[in-house]
């Protein structure tokens, strides 16, 4: 069926998993002249341009689909990210601005105008964009975890946490919400609530590496070694090729002044990546001792 423009599509889709860009930029546009209804094709198509920073290309295909597409969105943040490409950063915030001015809740024109804020130095205007995109969606873990960071550079540590706290309760089987809160307790000392979110993380997310490895910490700084071992254990199983799990186990060890255990894991860390520097350091630590 050589005249239907979604199996081309699609099979762009399969040359772009494959890292064949150039073959699925040419299904992609013969896909865009016989379908003009085919917007997915006229999407693609840009992206794939842009990932090869053929900006003129990008912008080409995109000015095309905003004329087939006046009322949507989309067509205009895909401009803007065009312009940013070619260092045109004023264009860019005019078709983010009429982006929005086309739908007032498109969350992603929201943010990339609130990323060019924050380069410029312009922090309050860019939280006033974070703001507007939490207004239309109490959920976007984004715009959360951005405010969250702005008051934190800003000094504002009360605000900081109660941003990280929302996103955390609107997004309860989000990974990165509970990490970012978790290290953020972590940070002040407050081991008992790091200890608190990372079991619930690990509740939810059991082989998780990264909250294994957060809930071991969170162990360790709580005072119970012994349980951040039975849980860098855990990481070792799921994960037995990892340099990082061994060396957590070894480090563990390591601090309750189990030197046999700990060289044993560390040693192993270094059978996996021979040049896997904090075990060598660590081994280092232990041959002084």
């Amino acid at each position: 069926a050589p005249d239907v423009a979604a199996i081309r599509t699609q099979l762009a889709l399969s040359h772009l998993a494959s890292g064949d860009t150039n073959q699925a930029i040419s299904q992609l546009e013969t896909a865009v002249d016989m379908d003009q209804g085919l917007f997915q094709a006229d999407i693609l198509l840009i992206l794939s341009h842009i990932q090869k920073r053929e900006f003129d290309q990008a912008f080409e295909a995109a000015h095309k689909l905003s004329a087939k597409m006046p009322d949507n969105p989309v067509p205009y943040n895909l401009l803007g990210v065009v312009q940013l490409g070619k260092q045109n950063q004023g264009a860019a915030r005019k078709n983010f601005e009429q982006a929005l001015r086309v739908d007032p809740s498109f969350s992603t024109a929201e943010m990339n105008l609130a990323r060019l804020d924050s380069q410029h130095g312009d922090e309050q205007s860019a939280q006033q964009h974070y703001k507007n995109i939490v207004d239309h969606n109490d959920h976007h873990v984004g715009a959360m975890l951005a405010l969250a960071r702005l008051a934190d550079y800003g000094g504002r540590e009360e605000e900081s946490l109660s941003w990280l706290k929302q996103a955390r309760e609107k997004n309860p089987q989000a990974v990165e919400p509970g990490m970012i809160l978790g290290r953020y307790y972590l940070q002040r000392g407050d081991n008992l609530m790091a200890m608190v979110v990372a079991r619930e993380l690990y509740n939810s997310h059991p082989k998780n590496p990264l909250v294994l490895e957060m809930l071991g910490q969170a162990q360790l700084a709580g005072g119970e070694p012994n349980s951040a071992v039975v849980t860098f254990r855990k990481l070792v199983d799921l994960h037995p090729d990892v340099p990082r799990s061994h060396y957590l186990v070894g480090m563990t060890y390591k601090n309750i002044d189990d030197l046999k255990a700990a060289t044993e894991h560390l040693k192993q860390a270094l059978v996996l990546q021979a040049d896997f520097l904090p075990a060598q350091l660590a081994l280092a630590e232990i041959a002084i001792r």
